[in-house]
């Protein structure tokens, strides 16, 4: 596989990547010209995508678990110990804790640590929506450029990921597989996400962008409609409007005057008409 940290590599991976778009069955339709912009608006120059830092939670989750369950089991096998042994024990080490208090203490730490167990649980999403957030916002015009140029945002989980191939000292050393089971859509993601620079880039780094970016999109797509729609509704309005605003003092001499009240008494008799834009469902208080 191609690697990361190699110059040639890095070289190799993004003219594949660029050939295998420009040669892909979604984008028949488009004409050389517009491969071309496609081309360049993937290739521009961005930051790269946010990234939220190595995560130890998952390792400190581990490292807890394991700690409670040693206590538990050792606190278990203690309690094995024959009633005459636990006596010599205590006997023996009179300095020390006694058995039996051993075993209250080591159930007692497993206790806490399977609570700062949860209580981590717990605290993580907050900074997982976070980074959730700033990978929508980066994936969202990446979304909607695939879309104006007719390319489907479908998405595939049939590929090879990295880590079939690498173990955890090697993570972000080796190139996504360009042959792999990967969409036009993915693959441009792929190209944005290469061409920033981003680290440790993955086939299912695109899948997870794409699926975080359609959501705003949607609702983009449906603001875009009832801007579209309170446009259309407004234009006669408008239209009125700018013809009643040229009746001024300086016209007068043109337009008699019952012909400027009669345009006015219109102007307000279609104001009374116009649709209420306020949802049926919005609790604020209308002022009379």
């Amino acid at each position: 596989m191609l690697r990361y940290d190699n110059d040639v590599d890095q070289d190799k991976f993004r003219s594949s990547l660029i050939e295998s778009i420009l040669n892909h069955p979604c984008l028949e339709h488009l004409s050389a010209g517009e491969k071309a912009s496609l081309i360049t608006f993937f290739t521009e120059k961005r930051p790269a995508l946010p990234d939220p830092g190595p995560s130890d939670i998952q390792t400190r989750l581990r490292a807890l678990k394991k700690a409670a369950s040693d206590a538990k089991r050792l606190a278990n096998s203690l309690n094995l110990i024959d009633a005459k042994d636990t006596l010599l024990g205590d006997l023996e080490n009179s300095k020390s804790d006694n058995i039996s208090d051993k075993i209250i203490y080591l159930n007692e730490t497993a206790y806490e640590l399977e609570t700062r167990a949860k209580n981590l649980v717990e605290d993580a999403p907050t900074s997982t929506r976070s980074t959730q957030i700033l990978r929508s916002l980066y994936a969202f015009p990446l979304l909607t450029t695939l879309e104006s140029y007719g390319i489907t945002t479908n998405t595939r989980n049939d590929f090879v990921s990295i880590s079939a191939f690498e173990d955890s000292k090697e993570k972000g050393k080796y190139l996504p597989d360009i042959h792999g089971n990967a969409t036009a859509a993915m693959r441009c993601i792929m190209l944005a996400l290469h061409s920033s620079k981003t680290k440790n880039i993955d086939w299912s780094l695109t899948v997870s962008l794409i699926k975080l970016a359609k959501p705003l999109r949607d609702q983009s797509v449906a603001s875009s409609g009832i801007l579209a729609e309170i446009k259309e509704l407004m234009s006669p309005y408008v239209n009125e409007l700018h013809h009643n605003m040229s009746l001024t003092v300086d016209s007068f001499e043109n337009h008699a005057e019952h012909e400027l009240s009669a345009a006015q008494e219109d102007w307000f008799d279609r104001i009374h008409h116009l649709p209420n834009f306020i949802p049926a469902n919005d609790k604020r208080v209308t002022r009379h």
